[in-house]
């Protein structure tokens, strides 16, 4: 375990010692390497099921897609709120993901072609947007 996610989980024991209803956390993992972030997360859920609501803020959006709710802003301002999967529902886009031996030769692939909207890497996963209404087969 890395000192950065440990100086975390310690930050995150001394914040649960008066057993809060609510809890902010402002980017808790960033600097964490994945692995840890996903254990960082598991702590996060047991929390949840001990009834501890718990208000992230994240710029991974595999981190935001775990959550039960999401509020997007922009320059501060709240743009959209809703689960992750109402707000993927209400971009338009088909959302694939695609896993590639070389995923930056294959994002670069996919980036070129005039259907796909963008495409994001997660790790060796690749996320594509295609609008709902392209009519070429994907």
């Amino acid at each position: 375990m890395t000192v950065g996610i440990r100086a975390g989980i310690l930050a995150l024991a001394a914040s649960m010692l008066h057993k809060p209803e609510l809890l902010f956390l402002d980017e808790p993992t960033s600097a964490v390497d994945p692995e840890n972030r996903r254990a960082f997360w598991e702590i996060l859920f047991d929390l949840i099921a001990e009834d501890t609501t718990i208000l992230v803020s994240t710029h991974y959006m595999d981190e935001a897609e775990r959550c039960h709710r999401l509020a997007i802003l922009d320059h501060g301002v709240k743009v959209a709120d809703g689960t992750p999967r109402d707000l993927q529902s209400a971009t338009g886009m088909h959302i694939v993901e695609v896993e590639a031996e070389d995923p930056y030769t294959a994002q670069s692939a996919l980036h070129d072609l005039p259907w796909v909207a963008s495409v994001t890497q997660l790790g060796v996963r690749l996320r594509v947007l295609i609008p709902e209404h392209h009519e070429e087969p994907v």
